[in-house]
């Protein structure tokens, strides 16, 4: 049962403060040095993910060495964690030569730009030489992990940050921008597609009873997206059986539009495919999905183009699922009932309330119950501080694991679409060892980095902050029931999806760092320009996504995009 406003104020002033912190994870109370033991500082960036999984990792490594001394007069290691918002990598830069911080978690880094500094370690054998090698003991131990860090990783990954046979960096947490729905909800109100032959006479589910759709992998063996939309038509058609039912089918955060921005960009990502969608950081290569035309119907004449470095822009101009993208935008923003415009256009509104108002809205009866959020695949993990408000406000019914997410492999825009392969963009994050780092030092960093990525602390990562890492490994049924339904669907998915980094080994992407998220301005008739299709599309009703993808050919001219982005390098 919904409660008053009177509880929702009460809880938002109680929430106040935390929304001010970047991940807005409760201060750990800061623990004392313990002179006795030698320190291994450990920083991580104080993001969605929190630290609650190094707590575990600590208490593990502490209690295994607590009986070695690693200088003279102590005993013991004594992991010294500390989180904090500014250690994102492009920020604390500057810093970093300087700082007490020994192994570093941190997004936002610019892997040849440290290099280049001398600011991060060679850390080759702690990712070469086999998992149950001790580099404290020297010594290999019987019964564990015989395979090595390296062999857990992809080939993009090894290629980046193993380039010229040595790493200095190794990824860090997967992550991606999309639409995380409510599990329970679509349960309860029969939001599924059912499978052919079944359900009401609008396609959807009659109850739990009538099998589901195959979703848009095609595949009814692969139950994670069985009954979800499997295209743009089915998306829209459930939008529109949500507003009948008195549902707000989303919420996004009002004054952080970068986040929609980062969602166009995995949508475009997932339609283009994985080799078209690395072309634009790599500078070069075969494009088999670009624009010629529109037709009035909205299909698409498209043609086939080698691309060079001169020449990538057209991903930006042309990009068959840049296209599908923004359509897809437009038909959510032109609908008003399918959000929360006073949320959703305040600049007032962060991202940390929209995640309360998504989970409030079962039990506030100020607040429309809201089906969907646009969001990091981090959020639920971030909410933390909600949950727990929450709990204390409406008891056992709102408290975590009583409520059941998933993130929502995204619908294909058409019919023949359907089947192709779930192609998700990751965000880029890593961890590395501080050159500064005292030498006698150094195998204990190189032994934590080995600890943090064995298959217990791979799998203890997830269950703590129900995601993953970008590693090879698996779960047991039992091992998953411990993580959140949002993890397990997380889990699913990366058993399932294609991965395409946001990084490259071409010396073009090293010299600019760039990212597809940035370019989606546009220009229109009149000169004017937006950067920002969601405020765009909402300013101005009569703006189709057909005018706003045109938009991008007038802006991203190649002089423009040679003066921005070059002059480019050899390949």
């Amino acid at each position: 049962m919904k409660k008053t406003s009177l509880a929702l104020a009460a809880l938002l002033t109680s929430m106040a403060v935390c929304g001010a912190a970047a991940g807005c994870s409760p201060r750990k109370e800061q623990e004392q040095i313990n002179t006795d033991k030698t320190q291994l500082y450990v920083g991580t960036f104080d993001g969605g993910f929190g630290d609650d999984w190094l707590y575990g990792v600590k208490a593990r490594f502490e209690e295994k060495y607590k009986d070695v001394s690693f200088e003279e007069g102590k005993k013991g290691v004594q992991v010294y964690i500390t989180a904090e918002a500014n250690y994102r990598a492009d920020k604390y830069i500057d810093l970093f030569a300087t700082s007490r911080e020994e192994v570093m978690f941190t997004e936002s880094f610019d892997y040849d730009e440290y290099k280049k500094r001398g600011l991060v370690l060679d850390i080759s054998e702690a990712v070469t030489k086999p998992l149950n090698y001790d580099f404290i003991t020297e010594t290999t131990t019987d019964g564990e992990e015989t395979v090595t860090l390296e062999s857990k990783m992809s080939e993009d990954y090894r290629e980046f940050y193993g380039e010229g046979g040595e790493y200095y960096a190794i990824p860090f947490y997967r992550a991606n921008y999309g639409i995380s729905y409510d599990v329970d909800m679509f349960e309860e109100e029969n939001f599924y597609f059912a499978a052919e032959g079944y359900g009401d006479s609008e396609g959807f589910v009659r109850g739990p009873d009538d099998p589901r759709s195959p979703g848009p992998d095609g595949d009814p063996d692969t139950a994670y997206d069985n009954g979800l939309p499997a295209t743009f038509d089915d998306f829209f058609k459930l939008c529109d059986k949500m507003v009948r039912s008195g549902i707000t089918p989303f919420i996004w955060s009002g004054s952080v539009h970068e986040y929609l921005l980062s969602f166009l960009e995995n949508m475009q990502v997932n339609l283009d495919g994985v080799t078209q969608s690395k072309i634009f950081r790599d500078f070069e290569g075969h494009a088999d999905k670009l624009v010629k035309s529109i037709n009035e119907d909205g299909s698409l004449e498209l043609y086939k183009e080698d691309l060079v470095p001169e020449t990538v822009y057209k991903l930006l101009t042309s990009s068959a699922g840049r296209y599908y993208a923004i359509n897809f935008l437009h038909d959510i923003i032109a609908n008003k009932n399918y959000y929360d415009e006073s949320r959703c256009f305040s600049t007032a509104y962060d991202h940390l309330s929209a995640q309360r108002t998504f989970l409030l809205s079962k039990f506030e009866g100020s607040i429309k119950d809201t089906a969907m959020i646009i969001d990091g695949s981090w959020w639920e993990n971030e909410a933390n501080p909600t949950f727990e408000e929450m709990e204390e406000m409406y008891g056992a019914p709102a408290a975590k694991e009583n409520r059941r997410f998933a993130m929502m492999p995204l619908p294909k825009a058409t019919e023949e679409q359907v089947g192709e392969p779930y192609t998700i963009q990751e965000q880029s994050a890593a961890c590395f060892v501080n050159t500064n780092i005292a030498e006698f030092k150094i195998p204990l960093a190189l032994e934590f980095l080995q600890f943090c990525h064995t298959q217990e602390s791979l799998v203890e990562f997830s269950q703590i902050t129900n995601s993953m890492k970008p590693y090879t490994y698996t779960m047991t049924d039992e091992e998953k029931s411990k993580m959140s339904n949002y993890g397990q669907s997380l889990y699913d998915i990366a058993q399932h999806a294609v991965f395409v980094p946001d990084f490259s080994t071409s010396p073009n992407y090293k010299r600019t760092g760039i990212s597809m998220g940035k370019y989606w301005t546009a220009q229109f008739v009149d000169g004017s320009t937006q950067g920002y299709p969601s405020r765009a599309f909402y300013g101005n009703a009569n703006l189709s996504a057909k005018e706003y993808f045109e938009g991008f050919t007038k802006y991203y001219t190649q002089e423009r995009w040679i003066s921005s982005a070059g002059p480019f390098d050899e390949q």
